[in-house]
């Protein structure tokens, strides 16, 4: 009698197209954050110097008067190379590309890889460590950012619970210079405050136009974004120390425009560029390129909250 191991060596496996992703992370941050074309060494702008801004005052009519002016600073964002590359045998690729193409499907996980990690810089990157461009937390340490900026929950290194009179304090600075265009988080932390706003009947949301519900406080949507991690170590004041090696999070609230906010820097966008046959070997390669930064034109446009536990938020 034939077996089923024997008869498999007369039948081929349905191979189903497409490929099941392992990898998913989203932050609809991305759907917000505008980008400017840069041209140039860097981009350039100017900062008023919250320490030096002269004085003004009421006098006698006979006291006699002295002059002080303002100062600026003068800042500089740079554009950075992302880029991955992709090499797939010819021999592979012209025979056993069916159902699948292997290099188009290649290339669409590292597109994937590239926009993950886009993200995880603008949350933990820093330019003195890595070959990348700051993100909010190195923002945060600049000298010029106010300390009213940088928020927390508790001053030690274990933090607290999240509450809504901590976080409408953290809305107040962010309100300063405009409207913020979103609050960015964890997931956790965005289950914990709904876990509170529900019962408390103060739960509100609103469909975005791609038609994703996203929690509002303030009018402000709540975005969460899977770069952000809930291992953030904090140092004894409470302030934000590393990405892992603790257990806390961080909420940031951030204005994204040209004018005095947050803003994406690039140089034509993503670029693909196609090699059929190499020098050395006998294969096809793609490469994907991006030059990007970011911009943070006024240090008022973003606000941080850190030090938060993983326990339910409450009033205050």
């Amino acid at each position: 009698m034939i077996t089923l191991t024997q008869s498999a060596e007369l039948c081929e496996d349905q191979l189903v197209k497409g490929v099941a992703e392992e990898i998913v992370k989203e932050c609809p941050m991305f759907r917000k954050l505008g980008f400017i074309n840069v041209i140039g060494n860097s981009y350039a702008y100017v900062r008023e110097d919250p320490n030096n801004m002269g004085s003004v005052g009421f006098h006698k009519p006979d006291d006699l008067l002295t002059e002080s002016s303002a100062q600026f600073n003068k800042k500089h964002s740079y554009l950075y190379l992302l880029t991955g590359t992709v090499d797939v045998p010819n021999l592979i690729k012209k025979s056993r590309s069916d159902p699948m193409d292997q290099m188009v499907e290649q290339v669409k996980i590292k597109s994937k890889l590239m926009g993950h990690h886009f993200e995880e810089q603008i949350v933990y990157g820093s330019a003195s460590t890595s070959d990348g461009f700051d993100g909010l937390h190195t923002w945060m340490a600049e000298e010029d950012t106010p300390a009213s900026q940088r928020l927390t929950m508790a001053t030690n290194a274990t933090g607290a619970a999240l509450t809504m009179k901590k976080l409408d304090e953290a809305c107040d600075q962010a309100f300063k210079g405009g409207r913020p265009s979103f609050m960015l988080t964890t997931r956790k932390v965005i289950r914990n405050m709904a876990a509170y706003l529900r019962p408390v009947a103060s739960y509100q949301s609103e469909r975005d136009e791609y038609g994703d519900y996203f929690l509002v406080w303030q009018g402000i949507p709540v975005f969460w974004c899977d770069a952000m991690l809930d291992t953030e170590l904090c140092d004894a004041q409470g302030q934000f120390s590393a990405a892992t090696g603790g257990a806390t999070s961080s909420i940031f609230i951030v204005r994204v425009n040209e004018e005095n906010g947050f803003i994406g820097l690039q140089n034509g966008g993503i670029e693909k560029q196609v090699w059929d046959k190499l020098e050395n070997k006998d294969a096809s390669r793609t490469r994907l390129t991006w030059y990007v930064g970011t911009a943070l034109k006024s240090s008022l446009a973003v606000v941080r909250l850190c030090n938060i536990t993983d326990a339910t938020a409450a009033a205050a």
